[in-house]
């Protein structure tokens, strides 16, 4: 499993790859993926790039449900513990 730190890590160098970003991403837990400029599209590719990341698989995962860092983090840890169960 992963920690949320691991998880934010892993959201920041997925905003940076899919919005090619050559500065360090800032964003706050709770601050929206759209504000960042990521729409539903980027949002598809920015948990490609997450799951890459930490080595997991989250299967069809809906980004627009989770739409921050904390919503990521708690749903792909849920749906992790349910594959796992």
């Amino acid at each position: 499993m992963f920690t949320l730190d691991e998880f934010r890590e892993a959201v920041k160098y997925g905003i940076k790859i899919v919005l090619k970003k050559k500065d360090e991403v800032v964003i706050g837990d709770d601050e929206d993926f759209s504000d960042y400029g990521l729409d539903s599209l980027t949002g598809i590719s920015l948990v490609l790039e997450v799951e890459k990341y930490l080595d997991i698989d989250l299967g069809e995962f809906d980004i627009d449900e989770a739409s921050t860092i904390n919503l990521f983090f708690a749903k792909a840890k849920r749906t992790i513990e349910e594959f796992d169960a």
